[in-house]
């Protein structure tokens, strides 16, 4: 039996190899028309045969840019399980609240629920009241302790600007610590600018310098808190005509948390009187209500939306949940790491920094991805959903324009990754032969633009 065997796989052997070398070949002439300095690294991989059927530069570690998310994603998915549930919880350290009093503090504590809005605020006082809580004898507060307070990239990257400066990573946050406000200039020249912003509440006072003017001019926009408000000042101008929209980012998440908690308490006629402030729950506490996100519908938006914010926030759960102490840099980065590690896992040259891969000081090869990959894919208790989080080419995510006609179109699920000087695609392939196949391309590359080179790596795929 042994022999048989033995002498079918050598015939397979045999069979394939010219159709490999063809394949090589053809992907080789595909290369040739790159520029000279070029660097990259292909890989493509059969995984039942356990065949490596490309092999080019895999040793080589490429800066992955989103492909970096694939790692997040994975590691998320193997650690804590497509069920596990990111939340935004209100606690108490008052374990009687039968009479409709909290007599005690009220905290709003955030687990990584980074897709948590003002509507789900909503939803959390509505609990409230519906448990019958009518007063709040102690200060409301707002706790992200669950990460560490480190909420811009540079802040833990060093020596690296925001190459797509993100709003505060945070593990307590509403609507992605992000405030939005139209400005018109509607009116005679001098008149002030009209203004609209995407939220409706008593919270904010809006102070509005901002002109109409004759000349080509700029909105400034800056905030602070100010006895228990939001306040935010508008100055500068638009010149007659014209219209901008403005993002204004939440310089302190959980005391903006606690803030607009109290104002939609009040609102619904809870009464409340005391001071509101930042400060960590105690570890013991009545948990009174929650708003949650099962981890694999957040990863589905990271991966086929690929989503900077969402991926930097759950590179820090990550870190919290391996830690089991406090949601960091460090701590997500030996999650990573550590999984590689105990999986075997190719990882000469591998740095990374973070969890969405906009730092170029990413470092992995091809052979690194492929590993990854195929240890999902022999693992069926995450493998579903990794694979149904990726984009499906020419039917959603980034690669929902990419490959539309070719064999390729909704045989291949895979990772975009764009940075100014790198490109990458990864996943899993589908080929018309009924093989499943793993495929990893990146380029980093000084000269021509990412359209040359999605269109090569869009190429090779449809070789396959």
């Amino acid at each position: 039996m042994t022999k048989r065997i033995s002498a079918l796989i050598f015939i397979i052997n045999f069979l394939l190899y010219p159709a490999q070398n063809d394949l090589s070949q053809r992907i080789n002439d595909i290369l040739k028309g790159l520029p000279k300095n070029t660097k990259y690294g292909i890989m493509i991989y059969d995984p039942i045969l356990k065949d490596t059927i490309i092999s080019k530069n895999i040793y080589a570690p490429i800066k992955p840019a989103s492909n970096t998310k694939l790692f997040t994603t994975a590691v998320a998915f193997a650690l804590m399980g497509g069920d596990h549930k990111l939340s935004t919880k209100l606690l108490t350290d008052d374990f009687n609240i039968n009479d409709g009093i909290i007599n005690g503090n009220l905290f709003i504590k955030g687990y990584g629920n980074s897709l948590f809005t003002d509507s789900d605020l909503d939803s959390l006082v509505n609990k409230l009241k519906a448990i019958g809580i009518k007063e709040i004898k102690g200060n409301i507060i707002g706790d992200d302790t669950y990460f560490d307070n480190e909420y811009k990239r540079s802040d833990w990257i060093m020596d690296e600007p925001d190459v797509d400066p993100l709003p505060p990573v945070s593990a307590l946050a509403i609507n992605r610590n992000k405030i939005y406000i139209n400005c018109s200039a509607v009116g005679k020249t001098g008149a002030t600018l009209r203004y609209s912003l995407n939220i409706s509440s008593d919270l904010f006072i809006i102070k509005n310098l901002a002109k109409v003017t004759r000349r080509k001019s700029s909105v400034r926009i800056s905030q602070s808190f100010n006895n228990g408000k939001y306040e935010i000042i508008l100055s500068g101008g638009l010149r007659r005509g014209r219209s901008g929209n403005y993002s204004i980012e939440i310089e302190n998440p959980p005391l903006f948390a606690a803030l607009f908690l109290k104002d939609k308490l009040l609102k619904e006629g809870i009464t409340f009187s005391n001071e509101v402030t930042t400060g960590a729950a105690p570890e013991v506490v009545n948990e009174l209500c929650e708003k949650s996100i099962l981890l694999r519908n957040l990863i589905s938006i990271v991966n086929k939306r690929s989503d900077n914010y969402l991926a930097e926030c759950l590179f820090k759960t990550l870190g919290a949940f391996y830690s089991d102490k406090q949601g960091n840099s460090f701590y997500s980065t030996q999650a990573i790491l550590s999984y590689l590690n105990e999986n075997h896992i190719f990882t000469g040259g591998t740095v990374i920094v973070d969890g969405s891969g906009l730092s170029h000081s990413n470092n992995v090869s091809p052979l690194t991805i492929v590993n990854l990959l195929e240890r999902i894919y022999r693992n069926p208790s995450v493998y579903f959903d990794y694979y149904n989080s990726l984009s499906i080419a020419g039917r959603d995510g980034t690669l929902r324009n990419r490959l539309i006609g070719t064999n390729a179109e909704n045989n291949f699920h895979g990772k975009t990754g764009s940075l100014h000087g790198v490109i990458s695609l990864s996943g899993y392939l589908k080929s018309s032969e009924g093989k499943d196949l793993i495929v990893s391309i990146i380029f980093e590359f000084s000269r021509s633009n990412s359209r040359t080179y999605k269109n090569v790596a869009d190429r090779i795929i449809q070789l396959l």
